[in-house]
């Protein structure tokens, strides 16, 4: 299996790791973000977690689509994390995920996944209740 190293910046937040193993997630201090007083609580952050199954294309396109989601419509305002299927299954199961790629909305609630709809970042924001009208 190829291993690639990735880092990158996700709206804030230094993503660095193995693509193919689970990404190092460093979320910045929210208050340090745009000078933001730390009692604003307006902006809240959308913690996605993205599962793939190795370097499949499916997975790949998925993993573009979940960043470029992260970097376009949440600047400052997500978290992304990876979870190669191939390297931890359990993760999948625990967490009920059947089918590869899935990308769910952990937090702000209510939880929404989305899989094999990675096309148009309108219609994720929208799968997942995060309409880019709200987030703006």
């Amino acid at each position: 299996m190829l291993s690639h190293n990735i880092e990158y910046y996700c709206s804030g937040i230094l993503v660095h790791g193995q693509w193919g193993s689970v990404v190092m997630i460093y979320k910045i201090n929210k208050s340090s973000l745009f000078g933001m007083n730390k009692n604003d609580t307006t902006i809240e952050i959308a913690d996605l977690r993205l599962y793939i199954k190795g370097m499949y294309p499916d997975s790949v396109k998925a993993f573009i689509a979940a960043k470029a989601i992260c970097e376009r419509y949440l600047p400052g305002r997500s978290s992304l994390e990876i979870v190669d299927t191939l390297k931890e299954p359990e993760r999948a199961l625990e967490d009920g995920i059947t089918n590869i790629p899935t990308l769910v909305k952990l937090s702000p609630y209510p939880i929404r996944s989305v899989n094999n709809e990675f096309e148009d970042p309108e219609h994720i924001l929208g799968m997942l209740g995060l309409q880019s009208s709200v987030l703006r």
